[in-house]
């Protein structure tokens, strides 16, 4: 008789609400990241410390992601699209141009894709959550105009393009 093949289960690794992160997941990211550390010149942290940070980057994302859908942010594909274009369009290449970079790199499109998504959702959530709570008084701004006075930038002449005054009705 022969034997059957062992697979092993992908560990859970955390538990974000009611979502799970296994350790094939944790360990894509790590595989995507050391590439990406390598090609800034970043110091490449222990593997202990290294799987440490993603797994909290992964588990605050989770939260986000969450958050977001809680709060119904949700990104369509032309806004999706239209910032796939401009990473092309910084990089000095075409939407193809781009999967293909990518794919000769060994990355996923379609990974890619869904990290762009998920970025652009998080950068909503945090205008959602965070800037619209902040609130700078008059006197903030005196106080910082009055104590950075000497490296701000002294503008005598400014041009107007267009002044748009409301009247009453």
């Amino acid at each position: 008789p022969s034997m059957a093949q062992v697979q092993p289960l992908d560990a859970i690794v955390a538990v974000v609400n009611d979502d799970v992160i296994v350790q094939s997941e944790l360990d894509s990211e790590i595989d995507m990241l050391i590439p990406e550390l390598q090609s800034r010149g970043a110091a490449i942290p222990d593997p202990e410390t290294l799987q440490q940070q993603v797994l909290d980057e992964l588990i605050l994302e989770r939260l986000q992601l969450q958050r977001a859908q809680n709060l119904g942010i949700e990104v369509d594909e032309a806004t999706l699209t239209e910032a796939l274009n401009s990473i092309a369009a910084r990089n000095g290449m075409g939407l193809m141009q781009l999967r293909e970079a990518l794919e000769a790199n060994g990355l996923s499109f379609a990974q890619f894709r869904e990290d762009t998504r998920r970025q652009i959702l998080t950068q909503r959530l945090q205008q959602e959550e965070v800037v619209k709570d902040i609130q700078v008084s008059e006197q903030e701004v005196d106080r910082f105009m009055q104590t950075n006075r000497d490296s701000l930038i002294n503008r005598s002449e400014v041009r107007l393009g267009h002044l748009l005054i409301a009247l009453p009705e």
